[in-house]
């Protein structure tokens, strides 16, 4: 395979994949010590699942590097990996389901936050499937899922938890830069399958150990604020 191919995953995309199999790996080793080890119920349940999530992108990483993430190929020829969706599919609503209680959102706001991103990811599922105007037509309706997403979470968990302005900033942050992502790479082809695979795991270790790391050590430090008291 050329190195400089465009539409496939080179060496240098495999770097990159492994780099980001590795930094989850790693943060897995750090979330089950957590969750083993942490005196408070809701830090050791939290662990437990970006563990999950950590050793599931982890998997996808793996997959993909030896060409078995359930390839696709477009029209163009390009590559695409469903194993990537899949992965998102499973971890989003899983991480964003604990957001919704660590902000105090009720089950049916809850279920709502989780039924709206796993649609907004199916919405880039279907356009990676389609061809002409309708990728650009499922791409629009996931990004007004966003839109949605967004205002709904923003507007009715304000308020319900001390850290939600530092939640809702990462939150519309990580958004964006996946939509946008998606565009530029998977729907607009203008970056190539290496760098697109770059863009995705930034964003995925950032969501997945980054912002779940600080999540921890804000939820631990408040805890043993509270127990001093």
């Amino acid at each position: 395979m050329s190195y400089f191919s465009r539409h496939n995953t080179n060496e240098l995309g495999k770097t990159f994949l492994w780099s980001c199999m590795a930094a989850q790996i790693s943060f897995s080793f750090i979330f089950f010590l957590s969750s083993i080890r942490s005196s408070h119920a809701s830090v050791r349940s939290l662990s437990s699942k970006y563990l999950f999530s950590c050793l599931l992108g982890a998997l996808s990483c793996w997959l993909m590097m030896n060409d078995w993430g359930i390839p696709h190929r477009s029209e163009s020829g390009r590559t695409f990996y469903s194993i990537r969706y899949l992965d998102w599919l499973i971890s989003a609503p899983l991480l964003l389901w604990e957001i919704g209680n660590l902000s105090k959102a009720s089950f049916t706001l809850g279920g709502t936050i989780v039924l709206l991103i796993d649609g907004i990811i199916i919405c880039s599922v279907m356009a990676l499937y389609s061809s002409g105007v309708y990728i650009w037509r499922w791409f629009g309706a996931g990004c007004f899922g966003s839109v949605v997403f967004l205002f709904i979470f923003i507007s009715e968990t304000s308020g319900l938890h001390q850290y939600h302005g530092f939640k809702s900033t990462i939150l519309v942050i990580a958004v964006f830069l996946y939509c946008l992502g998606w565009g530029l790479c998977e729907g607009g082809q203008i970056i190539p399958v290496d760098f697109t695979h770059l863009w995705f795991s930034i964003l995925d270790f950032a969501v997945k150990c980054v912002f779940p790391f600080i999540v921890l050590l804000l939820l631990s430090n408040n805890s043993q604020h509270i127990k001093s008291q």
